[in-house]
């Protein structure tokens, strides 16, 4: 293979299909060498060499996503003879994007860590941060390397190409066009600041060969190899609380009444919209309608399934604002939380009163004292939800970590340990976590 823009890490000749693989800004083939190696027998590893880095570091880095396309594109002729998919990460996954609009060879795109393409940049732009500015969030976001962020001279290098990259990526302008005849895998990391859940729904606008959404514990960068296995059965959806008559009729007689108790109608209207999503989610795993789901009450107020029902599944909802969060597992107790950011709260008085001695430290030292306690309140809620006891759980009785990114990132109770808490970034201007009671290396994340 001559081209300038493709290496094979390790040549498969017998492969019957190959996965492209794009790096994110700044990245290039080494990141993913251990990627193409853990691919399967029959799957042959291509990595893109973008200009500017590795063994073509005298080249002048493209800051433009159309000549990256024009150049890079004709390059993947080469691998016409077999079937060929696309990976890409952040950067990567718009690029990826692109040349299935482009080439009609390809037959599955799989994007990680990018919002959907159509939809407005928002967020800070770091292709306009100072160089320490830009150093201390790429050592927050992960995927570069300690030696090269730790090194001046190391770092020098590699800032052209990673400028060149982030001006690609943030000034891309989205061209309406044909939908893709391509299914689209996405995958994303649950407490990824830069991508809240919510921007990964739209992929489903763009094909109509259908979209397989996927989230994992942890922030912007993740293991992308467990990401081409199987779907997960374990499933977040995170969803606009806007009731509609057909939500209504998901409801039983009860759950009507209930809504209609409610001194304002809007919260009427949000109980119905939850409620009903609940239903609908629990009906499709249940293979039944989403009136005929069969609910009833732990004796600390969480919904279940009634005794005897044939599924073991286990769930939890939570709303917040205009947004509602919703949880399922197989045989796993599992708790979510969904927090709006607010500024009208009493924040140190409130952590001094109900936080562990480390929260209330850490909410004390924060920057950013709003992030910081609802980051750690709403992993707090998650886990005492998952425990089923509610507030009979003292809150100060165990503790909530915090990533750098300001969601739950585990908990600390002597007296019940083994349970897990991660953060989620459901949308922007809320924090969100789950909790389960074993490990869930995988959500599916689904829009009812």
């Amino acid at each position: 293979m001559s081209s300038p823009w493709l290496r094979i890490p390790v040549p498969r000749p017998a492969a019957t299909s190959r996965l492209l693989i794009i790096p994110h800004a700044g990245g290039g083939p080494s990141y993913y060498r251990s990627l193409a190696a853990a691919l399967p027998a029959h799957v042959e590893g291509v990595l893109v060499l973008l200009p500017g880095r590795e063994s073509r570091l005298r080249e002048v880095p493209m800051r433009h996503m159309p000549a990256v396309i024009r150049e890079l594109v004709p390059a993947l002729e080469s691998l016409r003879d077999r079937p060929l998919s696309v990976l890409g990460h952040s950067l990567g996954a718009i690029i990826a994007f692109e040349i299935a609009r482009h080439s009609p060879h390809i037959e599955r795109l799989i994007v990680a860590a990018a919002r959907a393409p159509h939809l407005p940049f928002s967020g800070p732009r770091l292709c306009g941060m100072s160089d320490g500015q830009l150093q201390a969030e790429l050592g927050r976001f992960g995927g570069t390397p300690e030696t090269v962020l730790a090194h001046t001279e190391l770092f020098s290098l590699f800032l052209p190409v990673l400028r060149a990259d982030l001006e690609m990526f943030e000034e891309y302008e989205f061209k309406p066009g044909p939908k893709l005849n391509v299914p689209i895998r996405v995958m994303s990391g649950l407490a990824d600041d830069r991508v809240p859940l919510i921007d990964l729904l739209p992929w489903r606008d763009l094909t109509s060969a259908g979209v397989e959404l996927i989230g994992y514990p942890g922030g912007h960068f993740f293991e992308h190899d467990a990401g081409l296995g199987p779907m997960p059965t374990a499933e977040l959806c995170v969803f606009p609380l806007e009731a509609t008559d057909a939500d209504e009729a998901h409801l039983n007689e009860s759950e009507l009444r209930r809504a209609r108790q409610f001194l304002k109608p809007s919260l009427g209207n949000r109980f119905v919209a939850g409620r009903s999503r609940m239903r609908q989610i629990l009906g499709r795993r249940l293979g039944l309608a989403p009136s005929d789901v069969p609910l009833s009450t732990s004796p600390a107020g969480k919904p279940q399934l009634a005794p005897g029902t044939v599924v073991d599944l286990r769930f939890n909802l939570a709303h917040s604002g205009d947004l509602g969060l919703f949880a399922v597992t197989e045989g796993i107790e599992v708790g979510v939380d969904l927090e709006r950011h607010r500024k009208d709260v009493d924040f140190h008085g409130l952590a001094e009163r109900y936080y562990a001695p480390g929260e209330r430290a850490v909410v004390a030292a924060a920057k950013d004292v709003i992030c910081t306690f609802f980051g750690i309140w709403s992993g707090k809620e998650a886990y005492s939800k998952a425990r089923g006891l509610g507030l009979n759980l003292p809150l100060d009785s165990y503790e909530i970590a915090l990533g750098s990114n300001g969601l739950a990132a585990g908990v600390t109770d002597l007296q019940t340990p083994g349970w897990q808490v991660h953060g989620v970034n459901a949308a922007e201007g809320f924090s969100a976590a789950v909790a389960t009671k074993a490990p869930v290396a995988a959500w599916r994340i689904v829009a009812e």
